[in-house]
């Protein structure tokens, strides 16, 4: 059973400063007037539920302290025709990150021309792990355009490998290329069906020949997944295909115990 995608029930309001938002919290009626009139003046519209008008006829819902963020209060409004709820988030706080914007704004400039993780965690004092989901956050981005953008070439020995993970319960799977230190391709698969991952990388080969029309690896390394190695062979035909250290010991040491 396919589930219903969920939709954004944030809203982002530039209250200017946090002074400002400080005073507006207070009275739930100028809350409610100050949204309002903000988004009119944007002409953002609110989705509501499809039995609802559509209107402004928004009230109070209630509130909490976002403790990512030095536990600031934030008010959830609601519909009181349709009861549908959104959150009022202030412009200088992040949705699913505690990180300031103007810090997380220094990490996103820096790591588009080229800074790693670990430099930027240096620079501004913000954790990798928390960089990385932002940019997770945030979406997908072209990685081989913008680490070209960076002035660094494209690697003739790489490595591929997908990494299992969860998303709502569900099973989920990212084709990743690394080579040394940095990520070129971050892809989302559901199954690991030799036709998807052929896809998946092949939308690296793409952006990749985009750059360097001729470009093709010299050699790639896997863990010996075999629709991983075929995915590799059906877009880099020339590639040497090898098995990394790691999981060629694994393979021995099975075959010396049967």
């Amino acid at each position: 059973m396919l589930r219903k995608q969920r939709s954004n029930n944030t809203l982002t309001v530039a209250f200017g400063n946090m002074q400002s938002y400080e005073k507006i919290i207070l009275d739930s009626h100028k809350l409610i007037k100050y949204v309002s009139d903000y988004l009119q003046f944007i002409g953002f519209e609110l989705i509501h539920r499809s039995h609802c008008s559509g209107t402004y006829h928004l009230t109070g819902f209630c509130t909490y302290n976002r403790k990512r963020n030095n536990n600031i209060l934030i008010w959830r409004i609601q519909c009181s025709c349709c009861k549908k709820t959104w959150s009022v988030l202030p412009e200088f706080v992040l949705r699913y990150t505690g990180l300031q914007p103007a810090k997380a704004r220094s990490c996103l400039y820096n790591s588009f021309y080229g800074a790693s993780l670990e430099v930027n965690s240096a620079l501004f004092k913000v954790s990798a792990m928390q960089q990385y989901n932002y940019c997770c956050a945030i979406g997908r981005n072209n990685l081989v355009k913008m680490l070209t953008n960076c002035a660094l070439k494209l690697p003739n020995y790489l490595i591929f490998d997908e990494k299992h993970s969860k998303c709502q319960s569900e099973k989920s799977y990212l084709p990743t290329i690394t080579a040394g230190r940095v990520l070129w391709h971050l892809g989302y698969v559901d199954t690991l069906l030799e036709t998807e991952l052929t896809a998946n990388y092949g939308m690296f080969k793409e952006n990749a020949q985009a750059e360097l029309p001729d470009y093709s690896p010299a050699g790639v390394l896997t863990d010996g997944f075999t629709s991983t190695q075929n995915s590799v062979r059906n877009n880099f035909i020339q590639t040497v295909i090898g098995i990394c250290l790691f999981h060629a010991s694994l393979l021995i040491s099975r075959s010396l115990k049967k």
